[in-house]
Order: structure tokens, then sequence, then C-alpha cells
């Protein structure tokens, strides 16, 4: 019978000055807008000003709008930029729903635009900025739809604040997508706007690109007379040419915003990100002619300089190549940490290597404008050096040197080369004495040479071989000079490629203690970094964290780019395990900034790979793999091999969780391949592992403990004890299939021990789920509960959706098993809603069976049946053979005891039989005893 028809009036606050919301007192209001009414107000609790925004009494009667404001107005609340206005709460009040939000003082960008004569320099870093927030919405599919010089303030401090998420929305949230209804502010909507069809980044980027244009001009590109034709403009009609209205741009800032209001949606930026790294190049690369006057005739080097040092050519006897490379990379390293500087780094140089294309060629690829390109030769006892430094764009020679000296000089010319280009580039000596540039390490040219070839062997390691001969020259030359730290740090990271780290740390903090006692800063931090990532093998957070931070403070002072990712990649490292996803993700925000910045490929791709695990493990799968292809594609661009290998890895975990146990193996020993031939321990026994759980779900369960106990003693040894307590887990897991209750429950409370000690969330609320396992085989319900609710809390608190969804599916076994249907059905439709979101087959099977097992006990005997016969079919496409027999189990149980004919009853017990006989195979013992209990005397044999 339908709902009697509500026709009550609901009441709505009406915000007046002096009135009080929850801690608020109001103010004075501050605006009027189309959605409602922004007021000052003031946040009694923390004694602050902060701004209201009420939505209008006309949409908030409306449930459906009131509903949409709110989630999206959350959703907003989760993008922690500096560039987006911070929400503090979302509530309703007496049935008016509003949000508290930063309070900025400042003037909205309209303020300026109306005039277009910002200048060029303000202009751009306004527009970067905007960019940046919204690219931060782009980064987790949110699509902001009404971007406005209106909706943009300039704060009193110069930072840029994006206002009124009101309208933004989730890009998969298909219901909050109208189509065939235009949603924003007319002037600066996307033609796919104004035609009320779905909207995405690009949308923004359209309007961006309009905000741009008037910034520029002071005119809004496509506004007429009335709405209609300003529609029709959007969508059909071009910009007029900027050189009507100012003459005093660089042809790049033109080519941007062609971009951006392309009127196909293919052509313009795929988000802001990509805009807002065009801008920042332009800043670095453009020749900006001041506003005021006519630009000289003779141009200045821009303030940010782009620069390739070109791979320096040997010209002498292959053996000798390691000069080449080692004085290339050291040269790279250092002109890196000068922060007016963008240097080409090594990876993308060595495409270049062999490559025959003229110096205009490679700089247009490399994006730089400026080429050092350059020789050695060493014939005997001499040593000769030859280097150019060109100006793309005029290909004048802004320096050029050639000497020839005794090998003895060897150390000194990397030093020589630097001060050259420095002093070329116009750069004062202030910076490099601050950037400690060409700081001289080596005094014997012996033992430099050692250090040289140790390096060139073990970054260019092919197998374990290399390793061993790379230690063996760095230990020489640290004989041959026992000051030469880069030696000693050069022996610490191999020490700690190979798992020794007990030496590894010895070495480390001698080289630390003599770094400071010479005031090394960037020796420092290298060394930092790495005893940090000996602490995280260790899982001791808190000191690995204390070294990073130190190391990042050092870099952040030298102002090293390229050492502030590799830190801030330390810090990813540190966070990941302990589940704090999103601030991982924010430092990944400036990890990919420096890295285009820099537009280091194979630093994208070690970020982009980190990403992935970072959103695997927050069960988005689909974006997990997105970014794992893209860093692999990127790994094979560059021929980083230990990033191919982890990629592989990587996306095996994708595969495995999704049940393509065939796919993920070949990944699987892809990944050991690649690390077993580089001598990378840690890195190879991972699939190992992972290799030994596909076993398992085949059902070969001596194949796959063996391969874990190999791993696991692998992680034992090298002090991992995260890993480790991962790999305990799943030996409980395969004791228990075994039948061995005892043995599982002593590896899963080890790992827990081992969990709870590093603060592991993901390795707790597995060892708990395991230990729950345990319990419901022993029919401990009450146990059992405990043991899954705990896993469940930390899921939740950690934001691990998949563990959420097994925790919830286990609870629905567990009262199943002691006949509580209706806690069974309960908990099983939790888990399919989270299966669902994460696309997880294998818990949307279980939940959907015992939703179907449930149903048929309920009296509903056919649908029943039915939903149950298609979670088998399901299961055999997409589960192990654990999961299979279980769902037949159950299937078999129904129809034995429910049947409505003899035919279902003799279809339950053949499918017992059937089972039996599978389960006695494959050794699944808890699966035997329950298709005993099931069977309640029925002949099984």
């Amino acid at each position: 019978m339908a709902e009697p028809h509500d026709d009550s009036t609901r009441a709505i606050f009406i915000p007046n000055a002096g009135a009080t919301i929850g801690r608020y007192t109001l103010g004075d209001r501050l605006g009027i807008g189309g959605m409602g009414e922004v007021w000052l107000a003031k946040d009694n609790s923390l004694n602050r000003e902060v701004a209201l925004k009420f939505l209008s009494p006309r949409f908030s009667v409306d449930e459906s709008f009131r509903a949409r404001f709110i989630r999206e107005a959350r959703a907003a609340a989760a993008l922690n930029h500096p560039n987006v206005i911070t929400i503090y709460e979302v509530g309703e009040h007496e049935g008016q729903a509003f949000i508290a939000m930063e309070f900025v003082k400042g003037c909205p960008l309209d303020n300026f635009t109306s005039k277009g004569s910002l200048k060029q320099e303000l202009l751009l870093d306004i527009m970067i900025q905007i960019c940046e927030g919204i690219a931060a919405a782009h980064a987790r599919n949110m699509v902001h739809r009404d971007i406005k010089p209106g909706n943009i303030i300039i704060g009193d401090d110069g930072r840029v604040r994006i206002l009124d998420f009101g309208l933004a929305k989730a890009e998969e949230d298909e219901a909050l997508t109208q189509v065939g209804t235009a949603v924003g502010t007319v002037n600066y909507m996307s033609p796919e706007q104004a035609e009320g069809k779905q909207v995405g980044p690009r949308s923004d980027v359209f309007a961006l690109g309009v905000v741009l244009y008037e910034a520029i001009t002071g005119i809004q590109p496509f506004k007429r007379s009335n709405i209609a034709a300003t529609l029709h403009a959007v969508v059909h009609d071009e910009p007029p040419p900027l050189g009507r209205h100012r003459v005093d741009l660089p042809e790049q800032l033109t080519v941007i915003l062609k971009r951006a209001l392309a009127k196909r949606a293919a052509e313009r930026y795929p988000s802001a990100r990509e805009m807002a790294d065009d801008l920042k190049r332009l800043t670095a690369t453009s020749q900006i002619v001041s506003n005021v006057g006519m630009a000289s005739s003779v141009m200045r080097p821009p303030t940010v300089r782009s620069l390739a040092v070109l791979y320096l050519r040997n010209l002498g006897p292959d053996e000798d190549e390691f000069l080449c490379f080692g004085i290339t990379e050291d040269l790279i390293v250092d002109l890196t940490r000068v922060g007016s500087v963008r240097v080409a780094p090594m990876r993308s140089v060595l495409k270049f290597k062999e490559s025959d294309a003229d110096l205009e060629e490679i700089a247009a690829k490399l994006n730089v404008g400026y080429v050092l390109d350059g020789s050695i030769h060493r014939a005997g006892e001499k040593i000769r050096v030859s280097a150019q430094l060109v100006d793309v764009a005029s290909s004048d020679n802004l320096w050029a040197g050639r000497w020839e000296q005794d090998v003895s000089t060897l150390p000194k010319i990397k030093t020589a080369l630097a001060q050259a280009i420095i002093e070329a580039l116009q750069i004062g000596q202030s910076v490099v004495v601050a950037a400690q540039v060409g700081l001289p390490e080596a005094k014997d040219h012996e033992a430099y040479e050692a250090y040289l070839r140790g390096k060139y062997l073990f970054d260019q390691k092919k197998d374990t071989t290399d390793v061993a001969k790379a230690l063996d020259l760095y230990r020489q030359a640290l004989t041959q000079e026992p000051s030469l730290l880069a030696a000693r740090t050069g022996i610490a990271e191999v020490l700690l490629y190979r798992g020794e780290s007990s030496q590894a740390v010895v070495e480390l903090r001698s080289a630390y203690t003599e770094a400071k006692e010479r005031n090394q800063k960037a020796d420092q931090a290298a060394i930092l970094r790495l005893l940090a990532r000996h602490f995280i093998r260790q899982s001791d957070w808190k000191e690995a964290w204390s070294h990073a931070e130190q190391a990042l403070e050092i870099v952040r002072d030298l102002r090293d780019l390229a050492g502030e990712v590799d830190t801030l990649g330390v810090q990813i490292a540190i966070l990941q395990p302990q589940a704090r996803f999103d601030e991982a993700l924010l430092l990944f925000d400036r990890v990919l900034e420096i890295s285009r910045h820099l537009d280091d490929q194979e630093r994208i791709g070690d970020a982009l790979k980190s990403m992935g695990v970072v959103y695997a493990r927050k069960g988005d799968f689909d974006r997990a793999l997105d970014l794992y292809e893209e860093a692999l594609e990127l790994s094979r661009r560059v021929d980083n091999l230990s990033l191919q290998g982890a990629c592989y890895s990587n996306i095996g975990n994708v595969q495995y969780f999704r049940g393509k146990y065939d796919e993920a193996l070949e990944y699987y020993r892809q990944a050991w391949e690649v690390h077993t031939r580089l001598g990378d321990k840690a890195m190879a026994a991972r699939p190992r592992m992972n290799m030994g759980l596909i076993e398992l779900h085949r059902g070969n369960h001596n194949e796959g403990l063996e391969l874990l106990n190999e791993a696991g003693n692998a992680f034992k040894e090298l002090g991992d004890r995260g890993t480790y307590a991962m790999t305990l887990i799943n030996i409980s897991h395969i004791r228990l299939t075994l039948g061995e209750p005892d043995q599982a429950r002593k590896a899963a409370e080890r790992a827990l021990a081992l969990a709870h000690e590093i603060s592991h969330p993901l390795a707790e609320s597995d060892a708990l789920l395991r230990l729950g396992n345990i319990a419901l085989f022993e029919r401990e319900f009450a146990r059992a509960t405990e043991q899954y609710e705990s896993s469940l809390r930390i899921a939740e608190a950690a934001g691990l959706n998949r563990n959420v969804g097994l925790a919830r599916v286990m609870l629905a076994h567990r009262y199943y098993y002691a006949g509580e249907y209706a806690a069974a059905r309960k908990e099983a439709t939790a888990a399919t809603g989270v299966a669902k979101e994460l696309g997880e087959k294998a818990i949307m099977v279980q939940a959907s069976a015992i939703q179907a097992a449930v149903t048929a006990r309920e009296g509903v005997y056919f649908a029943g049946v039915r939903q149950l016969r298609q979670a088998c079919d399901a299961a055999v496409e997409s589960c192990d053979t654990e999961c299979i027999v279980h769902l037949k189990t159950f299937l078999g149980e129904i129809l034995l005891h429910l049947g409505r004919s003899d035919e279902d009853r003799a279809e339950g017990l053949a499918l017992l039989k059937e089972n039996q006989a599978a389960t006695r195979e494959r050794r699944l013992i808890p699966e035997m005893l329950r298709i005993a209990e099931v069977a309640e005397g029925h002949p099984l044999e």
C-alpha cells in the first residue's frame, strides 16, 4: 500500500544578526548568491571568525537537494589544499542546512579582472594557484562546475582561495550529472555544459580559460546581450584574439589559452593539473617582458633557467665509460640544488646518449633553454675535457672551454664545469654557496676513480655480480681515501640493498658524523634518508620519521628540489603501512608538482606507482591499476628495472584481489625474476609470498606453505617486521585450512603482536580476521564475534575498505552458522555494499550466497535457490577453489534440507558428496567438517 502523502510544511530557520547556531553567533551578512546567503560568525568554542553559508530556503525544503548539498559539501571538506577554502563543519539547524568555513580577509578576483590590467607576473601567479586548487579537486574525482572570478578570493596574504563547491560533484556520481540540464554560471560555461551534457574535469578547464582570458583583457569572451545569445557563443564562437587587447604577452600564453578554450573537450587539457604545469613552465622558461616600457634589446637570462647537461661523450676506450657517467650525474645532482635552475634529470639525459639529433631537437624534447655539451678523453696520464654551454634559442655559445691536465686533477673536473655553467648563467655566488655546488670531496684521483667505477656498476647493475663488484670498489676507494664520504655512503647503500642492515647502520652513523663536522649538508640529507629507509624496514615508524624530517629540513634549506622529492618519498613510505592515506596523498601532490617541474620521468613514475599503492589499500583498484600501468610505461621508457619489478608486483596484487590468479601469477613471476637478477632480497621475497598464496587458492597447500616459509624467513632475516607479520597471517590461514588450529592460532597471534608493536593497521585487521576464523572453526561464536568486530573497527578507522568488507562477510557467516539469520542478512547486505564499491567479486558472491540462503530459510525457497545458483556460477568465474566449494556447500545444504522435491534433495546430497571429494583432495579440513555437519547422517561415501 502506498504511503499517505505528507503535506506538512517544514519550518526553516531564517538567519539574522545575533542569532546562535550551535557554537556559532551570527554577525554581518557577507553576501547573497544563487544558492543561499553567507554570514560572518564567531566560533565561540575556538574563538575565531568563520563564514557560515546557509542553503536558500527554496532549496532547503527539497529533501533531495538538501541531502545533495550536504553530501557535496562534505566531499569538498576533504579537499585539504592551501588554495581551496577550508570547510570546518557541515550541518543543519532547525531545518536549515549550513556550512561553516574559513573566513578570508581579501577581495574577489573580479575586482581585478574587470580592468584587465594585472601585471603578468601577478596574473600568472594567481592563475597557477587557481589551477593548483582545482587540480586537487580533479585528483579526487571532483568537478567544480562553477569556476568564475566571483568564486575566487585573493587573500590579503596573497594566497588564492577557491570558494563555492556547492555545484561540485563527484565525477563518478551519475545521480548528480543531470544530462539535459545546464548548471553553472552562463558566461563561464563550457560548450558541453551549455548544451546540458555530462561534464568532467575538462569543463572546469574551459572555465579556467575564460577566467584567464578575462584576467588578461578585462572582457568576458562569450558574454552577449542575453542568455540565449551567450550560450550560442559559448558553443559556436571563438574568443576575440588577445592581440586586440594586449601586445605584451609571450606567445606561449596564447597557446595555453587556446588549448584551454578548445570547443571539443578532447582537445583541452585533461585536468587543471596539466594546465598548471604549462603555466609553471611558462614562468620558468619564458622571457617575460615587463609591463612598464619596451623590452631591452639585450635579453637577460630569465629568473628560472632550464638546463640539460648532456651525457659527456667518452672519446677513450669503453672501459672509461664510468668516468663520463659519474661526472655527468654528479654535475646534474649538484646543479639541481640551485633553485633558479631547472636541470633535466639523468634518466632523461641518458635517452640521448647515442642520439645523433641536433641540440635544438634534444632541447625541445627535454624542454630546456640551455644545453651543456661536452666530451672526456683519457689518454695515458692525461685527461682532456671539452665542453660548451649553448643558449638554444639564439644558438649562442655562452661559454666554451677546453683543457688538458694530468689525470691527478680528475676530482676537480666536476667542480670546474659547475663553476663555468654558474658564471655563464649569471647565478649569484651566494646561491652557489648555499646550495653547496661543486663541494670538493675527493683528493686522491685513484680513490675518486674507484668510487666512480663502483657508482656506475651499482646504478647500471644487471645482476648480483655487479652489486658485489660495486661494493668492492667502494671499499677500495675508502681504503685509499678514508675521508671520502661518498664512498662510505655507497658502501652503506649496497649493504642495505643486500639486507646486511647492522653493518650498513655502522657505516651510516660514521658517515653522518663526518658530514656534520664538515657541514656537508647534502651528504647529511642523503645519509638521513638511508637511515630512515633502514628504520622503515624495521617497522620503527617513529625513528624513520625523525630521520626523514631532519633530511627534509636540510634539503629545503638547500632548496634542493630533487632531494625534497626523495625525502617526501621516504615519508610516504612511512605513512602507507600505518594507513595514513590522506596524509600520504597530500605529500604525493607535492612530489608530482616538483617532479613535473623537474621534468623527471623516473621520479614521476615512482610517485605514480606509490600513489597506486595508496589507492589499492583504500580499495580503489581501478585507480590503482591505472597508476601502476602508467608507472610501468614510464619505467620502461627510462629503463629502470627496479621500478619495473615493483610495478609488475603491484599489478599482480590488483589481479590477485580480483581473483584473476593466472594473470597475477605471471606478473609475480616477472617481478621475482627482475628483483632476483638485481639481487634485491626484500623485493624478491614479496612476489614469492604472493605466489604462495596463489598456490594455496589452487589447493596446492604444501607448495604454498613452502613459498610462504621461504618468504617469511627472508623478511625475518631482513628485520622487516611488517611484511613478516603479513606472511605469518597467510601461514595461519594455510594451517587452519589443513586442520591445524593450534598452529594457525600461534602464527596469527604472533602476527597480531608484531602488528600492534609497529602500529600496522592492515596487519592488525588481517590477524584478527584469522583469529576470528579459528574461533568460528571451533564454534566459539562469542570469541569469533569479538575478533571480527575488532578487525572491523580497525579497518574502518584506517580506511581499509577491503578489510571492512571481509569483516562484514565473516560476521555474516558467524551469525548464519549460529542460526541468527536476521543478523546474518544485515551483515551480508553491508558487505555487499562495500564489495560493489570496490569491485570485489569474492566478497560480493559470498555475501550474496548468505543472503540467498537466509531468503530460502525464511520461506522464499525458489528465489533463494535461484540466487544461490547465481552466486555459485559467479564464484566459478571469479573466485578460488576454497570459495567455490564453500558456496556449493551452502547450495547443497539448502537443497538437501529445504528441497521441495526428491530431485532437489537428491541434487543437494550429490553436491555435498562432490564437495567432500574436492575437500579431501585439496585438504580443506574446515569445509570437510562443515559438509559432514550439514549432511546430518546422510551417507556421503
